[in-house]
């Protein structure tokens, strides 16, 4: 499980310039409200797989950054999701939160593999110059 963990998270680093390159479109509309759209975009749809797919090291992430600093930087993100229960739109301040708690898991899983793989470095860079 692992192994196909690994190659997919390649996969999805190696895309990531053509994801953000491709963030307001197209767009998914999935539903509208009287203030806001509901829709997904290419860059969120390319988050959320990433998520899913490096879930399965989140151990390794843990013995990697360790706990306490793991859950110093995990209070942004639910304070951001304690903001929901004050707002004036509950829906987008919940995927708002959401959408950077992804973010910040993301972020330090790219982090992780990258220091134990740098030529992966090397292949988002050329696939960011291609891209551009």
């Amino acid at each position: 499980m692992k192994n196909v963990s690994k190659k997919l998270t390649n996969i999805l680093l190696i895309l990531l310039p053509p994801a953000l390159f491709l963030s307001y479109h197209p767009v998914i509309s999935l539903a509208e409200t009287p203030t806001m759209n509901l829709e997904f975009s290419i860059a969120e749809l390319w988050l959320i797989l990433l998520f899913a797919v490096s879930l399965p090291h989140l151990l390794d992430l843990i013995k990697f950054y360790g706990l306490k600093r793991l859950l110093i930087i995990a209070v942004v993100p639910l304070y951001l999701l304690t903001t929901a229960i004050w707002s004036k739109n509950h829906l987008r301040a919940l995927l708002t939160a959401g959408i950077f708690g992804l973010l910040v898991y993301v972020a330090l899983h790219i982090i992780y593999i990258i220091k134990r793989n740098n030529s992966l470095l090397t292949l988002v860079v050329k696939s960011l110059i291609v891209s551009a």
